[in-house]
């Protein structure tokens, strides 16, 4: 147990043995060092500087033989603290860092396609969705069918999206069959930036479409298909477009 915390916070399992025969040992020479913890001796000097430099251990010279020294326990709070100063730091830089790095990303080329698998698969396909529009731009979706509202995990992924979605001023207009009206106006509420329509039109499911991309969703195997293509979006945005009109309103 203390040997995974340690290594959780950063520790090596060498690192962690040296540690401990320091602890046990007081001060002492690499060769007790060595005996105690059972480190390989070409690697041991290499073990105790990076426990010097996280402050876990010290060091001291008698007649020019160093002698080491366990800090104690209570500075590992202290090693993890100045880890999170690094990390808010390194935070802090990337974010700066982030415009140019986005602006260095190849984006998928005109009739190129990408596949994500997997929950997470489908959290980055949206994740797209939120970086590729502007404030005040739209997604157009049909629904994902009925048997997928039941998954919790699914309403809580919509959920927040849609806190997502707000937040950056996307608009969203979405199909449903009007077997779903009593599902979605209930689960849905209000939105702001949100309407819907109801068809008793047979209408594709898993589709969203936005700026020249198309993502096609297979809720049941957790894979989406993105396919970005001028031609292509157009062709199921106008698809859309003719649906909407034939369909009643509902705002959310």
């Amino acid at each position: 147990m203390e040997t995974k915390v340690l290594e959780q916070i950063g520790l090596t399992k060498s690192e962690i043995k040296v540690y401990f025969a320091l602890l046990e040992l007081g001060s002492s020479s690499v060769g007790a060092i060595l005996a105690k913890s059972k480190v390989p001796s070409s690697k041991v000097y290499l073990l105790l500087d990076r426990l010097v430099n996280k402050g876990l251990v010290t060091f001291t010279e008698k007649a020019n033989v160093k002698y080491y020294i366990a800090e104690s326990p209570n500075r590992i709070l202290d090693y993890i603290d100045e880890k999170k100063q690094e990390l808010d730091k390194e935070k802090k830089d990337i974010q700066e860092l982030l415009p140019s790095l986005l602006a260095r990303r190849h984006e998928i080329s005109e009739n190129k396609a990408k596949v994500f698998e997997g929950r997470k698969g489908i959290y980055s396909a949206y994740e797209d969705i939120i970086e590729s529009l502007k404030k005040g731009e739209e997604m157009l979706y049909f629904s994902i069918g009925q048997e997928n509202f039941e998954e919790l995990w699914v309403r809580n992924f919509f959920k927040e999206f849609a806190i997502k979605r707000k937040s950056k001023k996307i608009f969203s207009k979405g199909i449903y069959p009007l077997e779903l009206k009593k599902i979605i106006t209930k689960g849905f509420k209000k939105q702001p930036l949100h309407k819907v329509k109801f068809t008793n039109f047979t209408t594709p499911t898993g589709i969203v479409i936005y700026n020249s991309k198309v993502l096609l969703l297979d809720w049941k195997n957790l894979v989406v298909f993105m396919i970005c293509s001028k031609p292509i979006s157009d062709n199921y945005r106008k698809m859309f477009e003719e649906l909407w009109k034939n369909s009643k309103d509902q705002n959310l």
